[in-house]
């Protein structure tokens, strides 16, 4: 930044294209000119630089809104340059593909840092097996899921498994070892009180259960409460509507899959779909968690 005079500041970079018109509004007169699109590009990459070194300093308030701005300026970047930004999806999976071995899940995207986000890819393509598809990488299995209920019921889960809390997640996981397709509440209110007991650092999250810990021991919070827990979020969540997979019959105490998702179910290659899915979406749910506050162990 140079001073030409006590009014006039030269700043020589880019601005968003509403700069000027807030300068004229407050009183004072713009000088600003379009480039060229050759010269466009070298101050784009200037601009990259500029806002990647504000990403680097902010707090996590402000993180998501500095990931915007940059990738706002790489999306204009690949625009400058004429490259279709589905051809920069395509490279991020082809690396990605060759890194781990073998067609990737969406959990080989999450885990490698390098890598673009895999909701990006979901958004952009309608899905994972559509981006799969896009990108000519289904599986044998994968592609004769195309077009099913089977892949409704995992676009589904990718969709919106977008919660609040963990609580739907950590249902969906405690039902996937095995090949059954129904299950008693008590039986999950079971599984569902040991995961928050073996993972404490995330008991937090269920908070009839951490606040009873505060004084008590865990392991003895009530199954019944557990029981009433589940009838009133995830399970009435995760079902009894048309576009939901599963059935809560509380009478008989039952939580069921939906029949025509039973074969899907019962196979170990599907299941291990519904596996990625899940275990992506909690593992994305905890991590803009601790983006948003420090992490609290109960010691006990």
């Amino acid at each position: 930044m140079s001073k030409y005079d006590k009014d006039f500041v030269v700043y020589n970079k880019l601005v968003r294209d509403k700069i000027p018109d807030i300068i004229e509004k407050a009183g004072k007169i713009p000088a600003f000119k379009e480039l060229p699109p050759e010269e466009l590009g070298r101050y784009l990459k200037l601009k990259l630089l500029e806002e990647a070194g504000e990403l680097q300093g902010c707090n996590n308030d402000e993180l998501c809104n500095e990931i915007a701005d940059v990738l706002e300026v790489l999306y204009s970047i690949a625009e400058n340059q004429s490259i279709d930004w589905a051809l920069v999806d395509s490279t991020s999976y082809a690396d990605v593909r060759e890194n781990v071995g073998h067609s990737p899940g969406i959990m080989d995207f999450f885990v490698n840092p390098l890598a673009e986000q895999p909701k990006e890819f979901i958004k952009e393509f309608n899905g994972w097996l559509q981006t799969k598809k896009h990108m000519d990488d289904l599986t044998s299995y994968e592609q004769g899921l195309i077009d099913t209920d089977g892949e409704n019921f995992l676009l589904h889960l990718e969709r919106e498994l977008h919660p609040s809390k963990s609580y739907k997640m950590v249902v969906l996981q405690s039902i996937l070892t095995e090949s059954r397709t129904k299950w008693s509440i008590e039986e999950l209110a079971t599984k569902f009180r040991a995961f928050y007991l073996k993972n404490r650092e995330h008991m937090e999250d269920y908070n009839a259960l951490w606040n009873y810990a505060r004084k008590n021991d865990p392991d003895q919070f009530s199954t019944s409460k557990v029981m009433s827990h589940l009838k009133t979020m995830p399970l009435k969540y995760l079902s009894n509507s048309d576009d939901k997979h599963f059935v809560l019959d509380a009478k008989s105490g039952m939580f069921y899959l939906k029949d025509k998702f039973v074969n899907y179910w019962q196979d170990d290659d599907y299941r291990g779909l519904v596996a990625d899915r899940t275990q992506f979406a909690l593992a994305d749910y905890f991590y803009r968690k601790t983006l948003k506050e420090p992490a609290s162990i109960l010691q006990v």
